[in-house]
């Protein structure tokens, strides 16, 4: 008798893990969406890319500085009643560059994050240099006017298909 054919007479759960493993990946092949499942060459090549991606964020953080900003805005400017602002705001060489992150605008929206970088610059005595609207997609019956909106009003719109090139780069 042969020293494979011996090890699994004497141990049957070597053949069922096996057979289970098998099994378990067959059904996960004809189930999943995809064409195939990863392997641990694909799970590599995505960790490697995942450390490019990291060392880029972590060069982006050196050299702009996010910040916070929040406001009383007793005038009423913003909303038309007293409220309390938050506003994300960048600086990068001396450059304050107000950005509202929402992940579906509307129309309605535009004007409110004009306002609150009005508001930032009067309060702040900062100019702002542009202002950002970013976007996961355009909650709106009409995007295209969204989009012309946000353009007449000097705000840019920043959404997904937005992002061509490198870091940087439009």
């Amino acid at each position: 008798m042969s020293l494979v054919r011996r090890a699994l007479m004497e141990h049957p759960e070597i053949t069922a893990n096996a057979l289970m493993a098998q099994v378990l990946y067959e059904v996960l092949a004809k189930i999943a969406p995809w064409e195939r499942l990863a392997t641990k060459e694909d799970i590599a090549s995505v960790d490697a890319r995942l450390d490019a991606v990291v060392e880029r964020v972590e060069a982006l953080e050196k050299g702009f500085a996010p910040e916070r900003w929040a406001y009383y805005d007793a005038e009423s400017y913003v909303y038309g009643y007293p409220a309390e602002e938050e506003l994300d705001v960048v600086v990068h060489n001396g450059k304050a560059v107000p950005l509202e992150i929402t992940s579906t605008p509307k129309r309605g929206d535009l004007p409110v994050a004009k306002r609150k970088a009005e508001v930032y610059e009067r309060a702040a005595v900062q100019r702002a240099d542009a202002v950002y609207v970013t976007a996961v997609y355009i909650h709106d019956r009409n995007p295209a006017l969204v989009e012309a909106v946000a353009n007449k009003m000097g705000i840019r719109l920043v959404k997904p298909e937005s992002f061509t090139g490198e870091a940087g780069e439009p």
